[in-house]
């Protein structure tokens, strides 16, 4: 049944060799989920060890709702890496999830020649991804002749991401000349929105955002990185890009223009029950929203 509620009690540790397959049935990462699994604010904390893909075992295609989860990765090493959604797409929603640690993506001397996708929520997002936060690094072994994709959100976007922050660093390399590397949509903007997100990760091809924007909108979208030569996106056919640009740092103004953006269905990430601030050491974080404006419909 892949309508059923998931709702974790206390935090999971998985150990080495162990998959978070063994968390439901089997078979079970292979349908459409359309259920719910709240975290409620636990963690899943995943020993150091090597995997085909990595945390393939909720769903590979998500229709329902993911939330409230944490996860603490320790060095996983992985031929693919595609988190909370396994092998595809997200349809439903995605919100106020977590990720810490460290991944390598190592490939196969003379591999087949298609892309190592390494993205932390979902490969092709139609849905939602709201107040969702990356704090994983993404490096490579340098070897093999593969491509590769790497994302901390997703690889390509036709739904709404709003509201997410990349503070993950990405330093991929490989023997083959194609690399797409950016702080939150790896490949391609094909449609929908990018709105209100945030990069501070240092990020191999100095794309603070979207790869390509061939579609949709992207606005009120800042970086903060050390280095130099930063921008918004490498290379725009169609769509919009408005009010993306760097940050010297987190001014009331900024802030104020995160949490009032709207997307596509003229909601602000405040109407998703959230909002950006600051904590004590002027870090720019998302929060549970204080304003009196309540958590809106998710879909």
């Amino acid at each position: 049944n892949t309508d059923v509620s998931l709702i974790l009690k206390r935090d999971i540790y998985v150990p080495a060799g162990a998959t978070l397959k063994r968390i439901v049935k089997e078979g079970f990462n292979k349908l459409t989920f359309n259920g719910v699994i709240d975290g409620q604010g636990h963690t899943i904390h995943i020993a150091s060890q090597d995997l085909t893909t990595f945390f393939n075992g909720i769903c590979a295609y998500n229709s329902g709702t993911i939330k409230n989860l944490n996860f603490d990765i320790d060095n996983i090493q992985s031929q693919v890496w595609v988190s909370l959604v396994g092998e595809n797409n997200n349809d439903g929603v995605i919100e106020n999830c977590r990720l810490n640690g460290d991944i390598k993506v190592y490939l196969m001397p003379n591999g087949s020649g298609y892309a190592k996708q390494a993205v932390g929520i979902c490969a092709y997002n139609y849905g939602k991804i709201i107040a969702c936060e990356n704090n994983i690094n993404i490096t490579s072994d340098g070897s093999g002749n593969n491509p590769i994709e790497a994302a901390p959100i997703c690889i390509n976007n036709y739904g709404t991401i709003i509201g997410c922050i990349n503070n993950g660093n990405i330093n991929i390399s490989t023997g083959d000349s194609y690399q797409a590397a950016a702080g939150i949509v790896a490949l391609y903007l094909f449609s929908g929105n990018v709105v209100s997100c945030v990069n501070t990760g240092e990020i191999i091809s100095k794309i603070a955002i979207a790869y390509n924007v061939n579609g949709g909108n992207m606005s009120h979208c800042y970086w903060n990185n050390s280095g130099e030569g930063y921008k918004a996106f490498d290379s725009q056919s169609s769509g919009s890009v408005s009010n993306c640009v760097y940050a010297a740092s987190w001014t009331d103004e900024i802030i104020n223009n995160l949490n009032t953006a709207q997307d596509g269905d003229n909601k602000t990430i405040q109407d998703y029950g959230y909002e950006f601030t600051t904590d004590t050491n002027g870090k720019l974080i998302i929060v549970p929203s204080t304003s009196s404006s309540s958590s809106a419909a998710r879909r």
